[in-house]
């Protein structure tokens, strides 16, 4: 028609693109957060992002997937209102985002932990000799399993994809893990000549905050509930076991002691430092 052609695209028939996945943690709670590695308490909500890219060759897909394999101390919650995908469908990024249970379906094995993500209804919206790409964010909890320390506590997500007239699925997975890292206090109450004191009271605080927590065994954990309390006690082996609490300056002030003896006159400080490197 008289003009000039600048931009000319050229596909190969059986590769348009680079497999590619990468995964993020995005917020703990309502604090952002940009990169593999977070601190959180027992009882916190974790956002995770999840990116990924796959080809689509001249005949489609014929599989297409996401899984997630969670440690034991991280709760996913199978409901739309705790997901949200999106596909990029445009050059200028905007985005198309998929119905929860129609253009994709979740799946939750609770024996493995394991999350799936099964685009198998949406294949057909796919452009072909194009590589689509795709974001999705979820959400877990940080419950009484965790691990404490710098082991931290993982999951590992692996795209799953195979074109059609293959026989076998391909995988790809990110090349870092993601870690949620916790920890703990653990104290112990003792009197005159190391005698151990049960039923003595300290009142948990960071900083000015009082830190609620409620008891699950033989050790307190964070927690929301409106049972919670900022008070933790001492058992018959005069210990105090506090699980589950993010790095940062703690104080326990006793509040109750045995009869016999006086309050500590100072707060006892505990200093929990990040130690995941």
């Amino acid at each position: 028609d008289g003009k000039s052609v600048t931009d000319i695209y050229a596909y190969p028939k059986n590769s348009t693109g680079n497999v590619d996945i990468d995964k993020e943690i995005e917020s703990v709670g309502t604090t952002p957060i940009t990169g593999k590695q977070a601190n959180a308490n027992i009882g916190d909500e974790i956002t995770y992002k999840v990116t990924y890219s796959v080809p689509v060759p001249e005949n489609g897909l014929t599989e297409l997937k996401i899984v997630d394999t969670m440690d034991k101390g991280l709760t996913f919650t199978k409901e739309a209102g705790n997901i949200t995908v999106k596909d990029v469908k445009e050059a200028d990024g905007s985005e198309k985002t998929l119905i929860y249970d129609k253009d994709y379906k979740v799946t939750l094995d609770t024996e493995k932990n394991e999350v799936t993500i099964d685009f198998g209804s949406y294949l057909g919206s796919l452009q072909k000799n194009s590589t689509e790409e795709f974001t999705i964010t979820y959400k877990v909890k940080l419950n009484e399993s965790a691990v404490l320390g710098k082991a931290g506590n993982k999951n590992k997500v692996e795209l799953v994809y195979k074109n059609y007239g293959e026989t076998d699925s391909k995988t790809k997975t990110p090349d870092k893990e993601v870690k949620v890292f916790t920890y703990g206090i653990d104290l112990t109450k003792q009197g005159e000549g190391g005698a151990k004191l049960s039923g003595v009271e300290f009142k948990l605080t960071d900083g000015t905050n009082e830190i609620k927590v409620l008891k699950s065994g033989d050790a307190y954990y964070p927690s929301k509930d409106a049972d919670a309390s900022s008070t933790v006690t001492t058992g018959a082996n005069g210990e105090i076991n506090i699980r589950g609490l993010k790095p940062g300056t703690y104080k326990l002030t006793e509040t109750k002691t045995k009869d016999g003896y006086v309050l500590l006159k100072d707060p006892v400080e505990i200093v929990i430092t990040q130690t995941n490197a």
